[in-house]
């Protein structure tokens, strides 16, 4: 028996919709269309590809093979890697809350101002840190300089996009209210605004701490 699409299988209710459009289906052959092209375009030999899967385990192997001599060498980069990773974040943080305060609509209203920041961060974030990092390379020369300028561009960049997501979140309500009662932009920001994206931004600050590291 079946009613609105209600269909009574084994003592089972089911639900069937109606008038379904076939978006998933096209979606799929799309997929697929695309990856049989990208195969016959990259000219991938099946045969090497298969026969060399039995060294992985080898050069895994070798990958994991500590050598504790040099140990001092070790926690030496590595100290100075964290330090690039810590300046360059706290860095994009200044820069990425004056960002995201531009980007955000409901904070400044000035929709082409906030389109051109975000269009221009876009820009920035289309760009690998990895190139980012080369590029100062040239610039710095070999030192801590180039990793922290190269990653704080792409990082900033990131930043600015995320904030001003997170202090669009904050409702308008909040913000004309305390307008209304004579409160300045810069009361606004600290008093209403920051408190009340915090939780946001904690979120995409350890996220980030987190590829920053990795990087």
């Amino acid at each position: 028996m079946a009613a609105d699409g209600l269909w009574r299988e084994k003592g089972k209710l089911v639900i069937r919709a109606k008038g379904r459009r076939p978006l998933a289906g096209y979606f799929w052959a799309g997929m697929l269309l695309l990856t049989l092209l990208s195969v016959s375009f990259l000219d991938i030999h099946w045969l090497r590809l298969v026969t060399r899967l039995g060294d992985l385990g080898t050069i895994f192997g070798r990958m994991l093979h500590f050598n504790f001599h040099d140990w001092d060498v070790v926690l030496l980069a590595f100290a100075e890697t964290f330090s690039i990773m810590v300046l360059a974040t706290l860095y994009s943080i200044l820069s990425g809350l004056v960002l995201g305060l531009l980007a955000a609509r409901n904070v400044d209203g000035c929709r082409p101002l906030a389109a051109a920041v975000l269009a221009f961060s876009a820009l920035l974030r289309a760009v690998p840190t990895p190139v980012w990092v080369l590029l100062t390379l040239v610039c710095f020369g070999f030192g801590p300089e180039a990793g922290i300028v190269g990653l704080f561009v792409h990082t900033t960049a990131f930043f600015a996009r995320a904030f001003a997501q997170a202090f669009e979140d904050v409702p308008g309500d909040v913000l004309e209210a305390l307008a209304a009662l004579g409160a300045g932009k810069l009361q606004i920001i600290c008093c209403a605004l920051l408190p009340s994206a915090a939780t946001q931004l904690l979120a995409w600050l350890a996220m980030r701490f987190e590829v920053n590291f990795s990087e």
